[in-house]
């Protein structure tokens, strides 16, 4: 019969099971990837998991496959899944080992294993998600360093929430390690999971397709007895509707003399997969009391990781347990493997079908109770508690609490909003009840924030404690900015610091800080008051400094200088501690001032510990100032993985009102990119959005060539910043308007002037240059540039270095116009600026250039990849700290570095930096 059951899962698949193999070598050759194969009940897709997995082993045997089959008992066990796939590997390290595996980036991942002791800190109900899927992301790739990793995953649409996350997060994320990912899932479950995945265009989907008549007619004659006719067989066939299981149950049943005749020939598979149910029922019915108990009880468990639960479960002794479990096994319910185990899910869900909802509770709530007496994880029991609906002992109030708190240390929101929900309709404690409130409104703060909303409101007018208090309207407040209810935020945060004050200054402070902020951020920054405070020891007292410089900038009066040194005020000492809203704030600030780099520092800092909070509005808008910072350095590849990591960190749908904040990122990189059209797109849904991110719009609509549109959309008052006035002299300017062009031109100098940074000045005077004649424009558009050559505005330089060499070509100087258009080009090539490069070469080619291949060696032979390693190997950087800031590997960091070497002509780090700098004569 083992030999049957072999020849009736397989059939044919030998072609999928090649596209496997395809997908392998890939993989192996540095190609990540995921394939899904999807197929209707019994068709035969896990059997070919099996056999993918098999065949890894004996031709890539170097390969590590890590192997996990979800179960709905486990959709609310937070990384059920992530636990199977790892947790066997994981226990198998040394702790020196496990040590080195979880160091750094990595570290978040050691709150999922049991096996592993955590380390550092973890914050109960905040951005927890992001710092454990992205630590289980550096996880992964360090494991897949060592080897090409493999992971199989069978009935992904069961897995749990937090497994599906990280999943999309690994398989958008990784573009370089070697990790395949197989995931097996049933048809009419495939398109909510693939839309939960969000896998990108690349992946791979395999529908296996119900086996023809012939087929199974012919695995039939094989191994039915020889007497049954050519029409009992056809029938037989027709009734399986090609599905191997059913094929495999019918031929079980004639070879035990079950008669075949009630068989239709023309049954639909609908009715085949009821049919297989029958077959189980009437089976079960002929079977032993203790067959059925056993059946029972493994059907409520899913599966058995512990052989002797099964039979307690049932009130079987060993022996009568494990005959009942071979009578399952020899009829073809379980697989043939040493631990019981439902050889398919149409198995179990018939056995659980004859399972009244009383009988099915009980069996739940005692699986619950022998889990829970064992001493199991807490949310291994609730999985069985969260089917059991009415009230039960005080143990079952406590279990759901402690999996709640478990869940959250985890990063598992939703899991923890389950449990809690399922004990508040246990009798609980006044004092109890109150916190499970309060911790459901905080785990429900991050992905259901309207309903985070309404019982926060609640639960707030009853807690006393003003500590508590303060916690809460910290993350109600966060819940408001992005519900859009900016007064109301305003409003609680004002009122619950006035009553914190009393008891603890420097929470009410913080509550302060975030009021300034959150003004900052809805655009209303310009009421912030400008002094300082006297104090600024602390973390709080730092945060309304960094408020008054975001606000600064929209303020007449402030320099570069004067942003820049109290924003360093606020930064300086340390983050850590600091709300992450104001942080952005104030790293926002420095980087408009001109200082970048540390910028750059204090956002990577910033992030890491912010990924410990409950702010949800603070690290999102963390990861966009991240994103900004980028753009405006001109390295336009790692702008766009910030923006795309706010995106999957937060799903756009779960911004609320704040979505804008992305969206307009996004559309100013695709714009500088070249990609117009869809920048236009994204500024279509953006009509009705802050002054910022109007400035956005205005000069996205410019790139469109929409001119009128792009000045409708302007700030006109003549105090407005340079770079409005910058903008307005370049649309009129397009509008053949020279004179208003000259006079916003000159508004525009002498407002960066007085603000003093050098992207400031530099670009105003490229836009004077524009918009002056002759030799005048020759000389604004090279101090314009001289200016702007430094590496934290090369994009600038590039826009200035195109229009120099325009005003050039058209004086007559073609030499000097070639070499500009080159550099142009160069700069811009660098900074992925497509639309720019083009143009320059066009350029160049008018101005009788000729195109040169890709260069083999120099600066201008290095990839975008190379270039953003070098960069940060020149600033000092040691290569680990370059792998956890690019999320990459270090052997990838360390192939990069020796690639870059090998193209300049160097022989170490200490020369990068002059090999970089050096300009080409």
């Amino acid at each position: 019969m083992e030999r049957a059951g072999r020849r009736v899962n397989m059939f044919d698949h030998r072609a999928e099971l090649d596209v496997l193999m395809s997908s392998l070598r890939a993989t192996a050759s540095g190609r990540p990837g995921l394939t899904v194969v999807e197929s209707a009940a019994g068709l035969g897709k896990t059997t070919l998991v099996e056999a993918f997995a098999a065949e890894v082993r004996r031709t890539l045997p170097e390969a590590l496959v890590l192997r996990a089959r979800c179960d709905e008992l486990e959709h609310d066990f937070p990384f059920g899944v992530v636990r199977q796939l790892f947790e066997p590997l994981v226990a198998t390290w040394s702790e020196e080992k496990a040590e080195q595996m979880f160091a750094g980036p990595a570290e978040p991942a050691t709150h999922v294993f049991s096996s592993v002791p955590c380390v550092g800190e973890a914050n109960a109900f905040g951005d927890a998600p992001r710092g454990v899927l992205h630590g289980l992301f550096r996880l992964s790739l360090r494991i897949a360093a060592t080897a090409p990793l493999v992971l199989l995953v069978d009935d992904i649409h069961k897995a749990d929430s937090p497994s599906l996350r990280w999943l999309r997060y690994l398989v958008r994320k990784n573009t370089q390690a070697p990790v395949l990912v197989v995931a097996t899932v049933r048809t009419g479950d495939a398109h909510e999971c693939l839309r939960t995945l969000d896998p990108g265009p690349d992946h791979n989907v395999l529908r296996l397709t119900r086996f023809t008549e012939a087929q199974v007619v012919a695995v039939l004659t094989e191994l039915l007895p020889p007497d049954l006719t050519p029409e009992l067989l056809i029938s037989c066939a027709r009734l399986t509707g090609g599905n191997p299981l059913l094929v495999r149950a019918l031929v079980t049943s004639v070879t035990a003399d079950r008669a075949c005749s009630s068989i239709q020939p023309d049954a639909l598979p609908p009715r085949t997969i009821g049919r297989f149910a029958d077959f189980v029922r009437n089976w079960l019915a002929t079977t032993s009391p203790a067959t059925r108990e056993f059946a029972a009880a493994l059907a409520v468990l899913g599966s058995a990781r512990e052989r002797d639960l099964v039979s307690r479960l049932a009130g079987l002794d060993d022996l009568t347990a494990l005959r009942a479990e071979n009578e399952l096994r020899d009829f073809g319910l379980l697989e043939p493997c040493v631990e019981p185990s439902w050889a398919h899910p149409l198995a179990r869900e018939s056995v659980l079908d004859q399972l009244s909802t009383e009988r099915r509770q009980q069996l739940h709530l005692r699986a619950a109770k022998l889990l829970y007496d064992d001493g199991t994880d807490p949310e291994r029991v609730c999985g069985h508690l969260l089917d059991v609906s009415t009230p039960q002992e005080p143990w079952v109030a406590a279990v759901l609490l402690a999996a709640a708190d478990d869940a959250a240390m985890r990063g598992a929101p939703d899991s923890a909003a389950r449990y809690l929900t399922r004990a508040l309709d246990e009798p609980l404690a006044e004092s109890d009840r109150l916190r499970a409130e309060v911790d459901l409104g905080l785990s429900e703060a991050i992905h259901q924030p309207s309903m985070a909303h309404r019982r926060l409101v609640k639960v707030l007018e009853l807690v006393d404690n003003p500590v508590q208090r303060a916690e809460i309207a910290e993350v109600l407040a966060d819940v408001a900015l992005r519900e859009g209810r900016f007064r109301e935020a305003d409003t609680l945060l004002t009122r619950v610091a006035k009553d914190v004050a009393p008891i603890d200054r420097d929470a009410a402070v913080r509550l302060d800080a975030l009021r300034l902020s959150a003004q900052v951020l809805h655009g209303t920054g310009q009421t912030v008051a400008t002094d300082s405070p006297q104090q600024t020891r602390t973390p709080s007292e730092r945060a309304i400094l960094a408020a008054q410089a975001a606000a600064a900038l929209s303020t007449p009066g402030w320099t570069a200088a004067a942003v820049a040194e109290l924003a360093e005020r606020a930064l300086a000492p340390g983050v850590r501690h600091m709300p992450a809203l104001a942080v952005q704030h104030a790293v926002r600030a420095l980087a408009i001032a001109g200082h970048g780099a540390n910028a750059t520092r204090y956002c990577d800092e910033a992030i890491r510990h912010a990924r410990r909070t409950r702010s949800v509005v603070g690290l999102i808008t963390l990861i966009d100032a991240r994103s900004r910072i980028a753009l405006w350095t001109g390295n336009l590849a790692e702008a766009l993985k910030f923006n795309e990591e706010a995106m999957v960190n937060l799903p756009l749908d779960h911004w609320g009102r704040l979505r804008a904040i992305p969206l307009a990122t996004r559309m100013v990189i695709l714009a500088e990119r070249g990609d117009v059209d869809e920048a236009g797109r994204i500024a279509d849904d953006l009509v009705d959005a802050p002054v910022d991110i109007r400035f956005d719009v205005a000069r996205t609509r410019a790139a469109q060539g929409r001119i009128h549109e792009a000045l409708e959309a302007c700030d006109t008052d003549q105090t407005a910043g340079w770079h409005w006035a910058a903008l307005i002299s370049r649309l009129h300017l397009a509008l053949d308007d020279i004179p208003r062009a000259g006079q916003w031109a000159a508004h525009a100098t002498e407002q960066a002037s007085s603000w003093g940074s050098a992207r400031a000045i530099g670009v105003t005077l490229r836009v004077a240059g524009e918009v002056a004649t002759g030799r005048a424009a020759v000389d604004l558009l090279t101090r314009s540039a001289a200016i702007l050559d430094s590496p934290a505005t090369r994009l600038e330089l590039a826009g200035s270095l195109l229009s120099l060499a325009t005003a050039q070509a058209r004086h007559g100087m073609t030499a000097a116009a070639r070499r500009n258009f080159g550099a142009a080009a160069a700069e811009a090539e660098w900074c992925a600026a497509r639309g720019l490069a083009e143009r320059a070469r066009a350029g160049a080619l008018s101005a009788g250039a000729r195109p040169r291949a890709r260069a083999t060696t120099g600066v201008g032979a290095l990839t975008a990849g190379e270039r953003r390693v070098a960069d940060r190997a020149a600033a000092g950087q040691a290569n680990r700290d370059i792998a956890a800031t690019l999320h990459l590997t270090l052997r990838t960091v360390e192939t990069h570095l020796s690639a870059v070497y090998r193209k300049l002509g160097i022989t170490g780090r200490a020369q990068l930096h002059e090999a970089l700098t050096a300009r080409t004569p």
